[in-house]
């Protein structure tokens, strides 16, 4: 028995995404050309237009076959029956490339996926595991729950340690950082999955001691607002997944 049929597969893919993709090609396309099939290259185009420079690691996993998908290989094997000319046994029809999609979902499942709370979403019949890291979950609560949210003068910036010593120089360095006059942020979001996660109301001191330092300091003075979200903030519209500390520039 071939030792690939008791192995995983693992293929890993990447694509880049970029706000001015494909800005500068110009286009080939024929005026003549099916209006539906221009827009549809035009919208394959704006698809890959983000608003930073981007990477996209795509990392896909399919398990060993099963005992009766490996005896149905080795029949086929045995038969050496060339793979396009295989055909349905009930009813003699070719395979098509749906036949294989199935496939691919059926052997794309995600192994233990009885696990309770696993991020997955059905996609097509199959189940796909969704993993996003802190930033990822950070924006997406604050793209969707904050009303004040713009894009075009917010930043984001993830900071992973415990230690509020640690957290006081990210936040300062964070600052001096905006305080340039290079950019046009109004608005920083510092996200922190590890820093008083579990606690809410130390997370509020951090930022009311934080807030007490700023006011000392005469350039930032009435110049820098903090505040949070936690998940167990007391008030329900700033209950975030994560503990986020924001920012304002007034």
């Amino acid at each position: 028995q071939d030792s690939w049929k008791n192995e995983w597969v693992t293929t890993v893919s990447m694509s880049h995404l970029h706000p001015q993709f494909q800005f500068d090609v110009v286009s080939n396309d024929d005026d003549d050309e099916d209006p539906d099939l221009k827009a549809y290259k035009e919208k394959r185009r704006a698809a890959r237009r983000s608003p930073a420079p981007t990477l996209v690691i795509e990392s896909r996993t399919v398990p060993p076959p099963t005992e009766e998908e490996q005896k149905e290989l080795e029949k086929l094997e045995k038969a050496n029956i060339p793979s396009e000319k295989i055909t349905s046994s009930d009813e003699g029809e070719a395979v098509t490339k749906a036949d294989v999609q199935n496939l691919e979902a059926l052997f794309g499942k995600v192994a233990g996926n009885s696990v309770n709370d696993s991020p997955l979403k059905t996609v097509e019949g199959t189940d796909e595991l969704e993993i996003l890291s802190p930033m990822s979950v950070g924006q997406n609560w604050v793209t969707e729950c904050d009303a004040l949210f713009d894009a075009s003068t917010s930043s984001f910036a993830v900071f992973y340690e415990r230690q509020v010593d640690d957290a006081y120089e990210f936040v300062f360095s964070t600052i001096a950082t905006q305080q340039t006059g290079l950019t046009l942020i109004k608005k920083g979001y510092l996200i922190m999955p590890n820093f008083l996660s579990k606690s809410a109301t130390s997370f509020e001191k951090f930022s009311g001691e934080l807030q007490n330092i700023i006011d000392t300091i005469s350039d930032l003075r009435g110049v820098v607002t903090v505040s949070t979200y936690h998940k167990e903030h007391v008030e329900e519209d700033k209950r975030s997944p994560i503990p986020i500390l924001v920012l304002q520039w007034n």
